[in-house]
């Protein structure tokens, strides 16, 4: 004679093994039936969605809190030396646009050629300069 209770806890367990083999992101709509399947199942032997719902949301978190515990954290690694590239917009920070427009035109009165030196970093005039290459100017000029 066939159990139906046990007939209804084996298509449980298949579908449910199925569900976890199942990702929900790549395959939608596999899942969703499956999940209906599952509610189906628990409607059948006369438990109500409500439960199933709870029992999935706490087999889901235990699950999830089990990967979690058995994936180390990564240690992070504090670099030793200062990198130079990141003290870089301090030092470019510490000049003023007037700073530095005062001391390219004291440079050009000392006969410095203030627009092949600014051509040779990149720019046509002093006013397409971004305020991060302030410190660079001032190093070209001597004045950092």
């Amino acid at each position: 004679m066939i159990d139906a209770k046990e007939v209804l806890r084996r298509e449980y367990a298949r579908v449910v093994d199925r569900l976890g083999e199942v990702d929900p992101v790549l395959n939608p709509e596999l899942y969703l039936e499956l999940i209906r399947i599952v509610e189906n199942l628990y409607a059948v032997s006369g438990m109500q969605a409500e439960d199933f719902n709870k029992r999935m949301t706490e087999q889901m978190a235990e699950e999830i809190i089990a990967e979690v515990k058995a994936e180390p954290i990564p240690e992070v690694e504090e670099p030793e030396e200062a990198n130079p590239v990141a003290d870089e917009p301090e030092k470019a920070n510490a000049f003023t646009k007037e700073e530095v427009r005062a001391a390219l035109a004291e440079s050009r009165k000392n006969g410095v050629n203030v627009t092949e030196l600014l051509k040779g970093m990149g720019y046509d005039n002093f006013t397409a300069v971004p305020a991060a290459k302030y410190g660079e100017v001032m190093d070209k000029l001597g004045q950092s």
